[in-house]
């Protein structure tokens, strides 16, 4: 305005307005780095939020909610691109009494080397989560059943072989394991049931 008000500027003043305008765009390419930074903090607090919400705090598998958002996803994805996908689900055998008798505490921690035996057995594109109590379901995408199946007995194996030491006595289990691999047309509610079926089995 300062300019446009002289039809023959006085240099000081185009030099006092460019100075302003400046100063002005300095300021302003501070705020801007200051609120990206500011955004990128609430970003990491965001994913991170995200990764707790999906994450079995005593594991560190993933949960049952996880599981949920995998497997629509994936079955999202089979309607635009039909592939394989199989479907694991554990269970360790008689924990309950093996919890009652040996306490919470060391329930715990047979869960917890249990939980990081089935992510051992499997790929890093697999998805291990913890579905309730001391069962697990695992998905195998692009899997066909005889690899499924494959994987779910070096798995079971695995676990066979864990030991937790309490004082001198050596405490194992084992885990049952059901392999189904999914049909053409099912639904995810069909799917799960056959796994369980599977399992019970």
């Amino acid at each position: 305005e300062d300019i446009s008000k002289n039809k023959e500027p006085d240099p000081k003043v185009v030099l006092l307005a460019v100075k302003q305008l400046f100063e002005a765009n300095v300021l302003l390419h501070g705020e801007l780095t200051t609120a990206q930074e500011q955004i990128d903090v609430k970003q990491q607090q965001l994913e991170s939020y995200m990764a707790e919400a999906r994450t079995d705090t005593l594991t560190g598998v993933s949960n049952r909610r996880a599981f949920d958002e995998e497997i629509h996803r994936l079955f999202t994805m089979r309607e635009r691109r039909p592939t394989d996908l199989c479907l694991l689900m554990a269970d360790i055998d008689h924990f309950k009494l093996f919890n009652d008798y040996h306490g919470h505490q060391v329930g715990d921690e047979m869960l917890q080397r249990v939980a990081g035996t089935f992510e051992l057995s499997t790929r890093s594109c697999d998805i291990v989560c913890r579905y309730g109590g001391e069962e697990f379901a695992i998905l195998l995408p692009r899997t066909k059943l005889a690899d499924a199946v494959r994987v779910a007995e070096r798995a079971r194996a695995a676990v066979e072989t864990l030991c937790v030491e309490i004082g001198e006595f050596e405490l194992h289990v084992t885990a049952s394991i059901g392999v189904v691999e999914m049909h053409p047309d099912e639904d995810i509610a069909a799917f799960v049931k056959r796994g369980d079926e599977a399992l019970y089995a």
